[in-house]
């Protein structure tokens, strides 16, 4: 049986993320992170920047759910910023 940190598989479980990113992220070149793509994208008020994907596969609401994490591996459709 396969303990709570595995799949049924026994591969080790990943973590989900959000919505909003455009592709898998790992996928993209070594070294680049979401922070450094052309498709990042800020939004929110003065005292909070919410950052989102803006490539044409990325999902953007006005939702949490939709935000991606600047340090998060690239996708595979990571573009040089």
């Amino acid at each position: 049986m396969a303990s709570s940190n595995t799949d049924l598989f026994g591969d080790p479980l990943q973590k989900k993320l959000g919505i909003g990113y455009a592709g898998h992220p790992g996928m993209g070149p070594k070294g680049e992170t979401c922070g450094s793509c052309r498709h990042r994208q800020w939004a929110g008020r003065i005292t909070r920047r919410y950052y989102k994907c803006g490539h044409q596969y990325g999902y953007r609401s006005f939702s949490q759910a939709s935000d991606i994490k600047l340090k998060t591996p690239a996708c595979e459709h990571w573009e040089l910023g």
